[in-house]
């Protein structure tokens, strides 16, 4: 049920009527509504899952109908209040612009970027074909024709792609790593939550910082390592590239 209702964003209607919004943090929404007059008032309202809904952890009162068990209806894509008094409550999921299903990405693309030329330390505008091939696991993908494949995940809230620091391939004297490259800092990051997401536009798909770092991911290298550990010291490169553009050639059948 986790899986469908994956919506960061709803519409809260009431008996039919817009109500306000709820904006989804992990497990808590943020409640912003109005009353008769167009008063705004905002609450912030913890919740859980279960096995067919979610449940607030208290009873919300809005608009004077008192709210907390909802069931989740695929058909509506809405979760719908089932207490007595409140049940024409209803969450409706909202996809946000730009929203792609999982089928959408595969396929071939034309990817342009820069690539760091190691011999003059100048970057070179470069284009290379590479493919976007499905996991057998239905929730990410295989990036292949660069040095070495990399995994993408899909990120079904967003509808969009994302990239993070992945452990690639024990070579001989060290251990290659997909590294998040900070260009305009020049930092060469390995920590979990940092990484590209896709940013789609009428001139193609762009990878651009996921908003975790506290500087700006530009791209990606192919960086080797002394050991695995977190420690582990930066030995250099094989690849390095920045400012990525993916532009759809062909669709997987």
């Amino acid at each position: 049920m986790e899986d469908d209702a994956f919506f960061y964003e709803y519409d809260l209607r009431m008996d039919g009527l817009y109500t306000g919004q709820m904006l989804r943090s992990n497990y808590t929404f943020i409640v912003t509504y109005y009353d008769e007059v167009g008063k705004v008032y905002q609450k912030t309202v913890p919740f859980m899952f279960t096995t067919d809904g979610m449940r607030f952890h208290e009873p919300v009162t809005i608009d004077g109908q008192t709210m907390q068990n909802f069931v989740w209806k695929n058909e509506e894509i809405s979760f719908v209040c089932t207490d007595e008094g409140a049940t024409g409550v209803k969450m409706k999921g909202i996809y946000i612009d730009g929203y792609q299903s999982y089928d959408y990405y595969p396929g071939t693309y034309l990817m342009d970027f820069y690539r760091l030329n190691g011999a003059t330390n100048q970057l070179e505008v470069a284009s290379q074909e590479i493919q976007l091939v499905k996991n057998e696991d239905g929730k990410s993908y295989w990036l292949k024709g660069l040095e070495y494949d990399i995994l993408v995940t899909y990120d079904k809230p967003r509808g969009g792609l994302s990239i993070l620091p992945q452990f690639l391939k024990k070579v001989q004297g060290g251990y290659v790593y997909l590294a998040m490259w900070d260009l305009m800092n020049d930092y060469v990051l390995r920590s979990s939550a940092i990484g590209l997401i896709s940013y789609p536009t009428t001139d193609g798909i762009y990878l651009v910082d996921n908003g975790v770092w506290m500087g700006e991911i530009s791209g990606f290298i192919f960086g080797v390592y002394d050991s695995q550990d977190e420690e582990a010291s930066f030995m250099g490169y094989t690849d390095a590239v920045a400012a990525i553009r993916l532009i759809k050639k062909t669709i997987e059948e």
